[in-house]
Order: C-alpha cells, then sequence, then structure tokens
C-alpha cells in the first residue's frame, strides 16, 4: 500500500505529527509513506521518520486553488497512491489530495471539503493535537493505536542541557501537568 500525507504547515503542529508518522506501521504494516511538506519548512523532515518520497508545496509556485490542484496532479503523474491522508483541516488540502486521484482520501470535515474526500470524519473535541492526527486512522481503519511516539530523530553534540518549551497557547497542543510529568 501507498500511502501519501499532507503534513501540516505550521512548524509546531507538523512536529506533533511526527506520532502519526510512527504509528501508520501499526495499521499498514509494510505500506510505503510519502509526505507533502510546506516550503520553508520541509527541511524538518531531515528529523521524521524514513518516507519514500518528500514532496515539498510552495504557495508561491503553485498559487491559488487551481495551483493546489495542479500540484495534487504532478505527484499523481510522478506516483499513484493508494490512500490520501489530510492532516490539516483547510479546503486546499482535500483538493490538494483530490488532484492525486488516490483511491481513498481522508480528513476531517470542515470548510465543506467533504465533496473531496473519499471518507471525511468528526474531529472529537478536547483532544490533544497528536491524538487528533492519530484519531484520523483509528477511525479510517476502526483500529485502536499503540500509545503514540513523537520523537524526531536527531544527532546533537553532547550537551549539558536540552530545554523542552511544553506550553502552547493554542488548548488543543496544550499538555495537561499530568501528561508533561509522563513525558
Amino acid at each position: 500500500m501507498k500511502i501519501l500525507v499532507r503534513l501540516p504547515n505550521w512548524l509546531g503542529d507538523m512536529v506533533m505529527s511526527v506520532g502519526v508518522l510512527h504509528q501508520i506501521p501499526h495499521f499498514f504494516p509494510h505500506a510505503e509513506v510519502s509526505v507533502i511538506a510546506k516550503k520553508g519548512i520541509h527541511e524538518l523532515l531531515d528529523f521524521f521518520p524514513p518516507v519514500r518520497h518528500r514532496f515539498v508545496f510552495s504557495k508561491d509556485e503553485h498559487n491559488g486553488m487551481k495551483g493546489v490542484w495542479k500540484f495534487g496532479r504532478e505527484i499523481r503523474r510522478k506516483e499513484k497512491f493508494d490512500l490520501f491522508v489530510s492532516l490539516p483541516d483547510s479546503f486546499s488540502s482535500a483538493l490538494m489530495g483530490y488532484g492525486t486521484k488516490a483511491k481513498k482520501r481522508i480528513g476531517y470535515k470542515k470548510e465543506g471539503r467533504d465533496v473531496f474526500l473519499t471518507s471525511a470524519f468528526a474531529k472529537a473535541k478536547g483532544l490533544h493535537r497528536v491524538e487528533e492526527y492519530i484519531q484520523l486512522l483509528e477511525q479510517f481503519t476502526e483500529r485502536q493505536s499503540g500509545k503514540p511516539v513523537v520523537a524526531l530523530h536527531h544527532s546533537f553534540p553532547k550537551q549539558d542541557y536540552i530545554v523542552v518549551n511544553i506550553n502552547s497557547e493554542a488548548s488543543s497542543r496544550r499538555l495537561t501537568v499530568a501528561k508533561a510529568v509522563e513525558v
């Protein structure tokens, strides 16, 4: 199975999408995973789990809805996918997936984008963004996932300290005290 995942446009959300990439083998053993990342933060993919293809989307090069659709078509000419997973809730992300003509295209219901998705799901309220992304696959497969792993691959020189800021202005990205202690 060939899976194409449209990653989020924001740096923090993109980091949180690592969890769903780690879970894909649980849902789809032996799947070949490719990703679409926004130009400007696509360099973060160097720290992600290995993927087959990295497609970099630039709004400057693919302007407007027509450009988004054409970008999806360009991907289709390079590779045919069985499943397109839209992590962003945007209309344009679903349209991009439609352009790829993947056999199945999934995402959350929002902005009238259901017309471009073969399966659109209601988003549960109060989930952390990591859980939200994984729940999309859980709803699609009707299977539960394992414990989410959000780990970037890195090799930094030995440091005395690593500082992690677990706060966020958006409640969907904020860890509870109990969850922060667990991490």
